[in-house]
């Protein structure tokens, strides 16, 4: 059966989910949007949000893409915070990766993987593995811990020390803000971040 992932983003952000869609081709994962899906013979009548619980329920992961579209609009930020509790209430969590877009603020306490740089404005440590996702090649690192977490390269867990929580850190050396608590977490501690890989619930 087909693995799949389900994106969270603005409908504003194309082209950014089509670079994130066509690194999963020949992959064997299928990227999910709910604006790809309007038929209603295909949802079974379900109402938009059932059909959103269902699909999150059914996927390997939830990619969260953070924009200006979608900060812009009180109505978007509701339903991608929704789909985020979906994610987090799933038995067990799915992991939730999170992706700036552009370099904006919007907490997301429930993550378990990070991508803190921005295609519209390059932090200091940015790295050549940011610069190939966004020519949508990901070989190493999403679609990695989307078919086989075991496989995934080593990466930094970050555990912040304001909110407490942890998640595994990808793109950058430098200072960023915790994106749950927006506490700053200092190039220093990102240096002692415990590494390890993976499993499969990336907890």
């Amino acid at each position: 059966m087909e693995k799949q992932i389900f994106i969270s983003h603005s409908g504003k952000d194309r082209e950014i989910v089509n670079a994130i869609i066509k690194s999963f081709e020949g992959t064997g994962v299928r990227p999910l949007l709910m604006e790809d899906v309007q038929d209603e013979v295909l949802r079974d009548g379900e109402a938009n949000w059932q059909w959103i619980r269902k699909q999150i329920w059914n996927s390997e992961a939830l990619f969260v893409i953070l924009s200006k579209g979608l900060t812009a609009r009180e109505h978007t930020q509701n339903w991608v915070a929704f789909e985020i509790g979906v994610a987090a209430g799933c038995e067990p969590p799915k992991p939730v990766f999170v992706i700036i877009g552009e370099n904006v603020v919007f907490p997301v306490p429930y993550l378990n993987h990070y991508f803190p740089y921005s295609v519209t404005n390059k932090p200091p440590g940015f790295r050549e593995s940011s610069e190939i996702l966004w020519k949508g090649n990901v070989d190493g690192l999403m679609k990695t811990y989307i078919q086989d977490p075991y496989l995934a390269p080593k990466t930094k867990q970050i555990n912040c020390r304001q909110c407490r929580t942890d998640f595994y850190m990808h793109g950058a050396d430098s200072d960023f803000k915790c994106p749950c608590c927006n506490a700053m977490i200092e190039r220093s501690f990102i240096a002692n971040a415990y590494q390890q890989p993976p499993n499969a619930s990336n907890r």
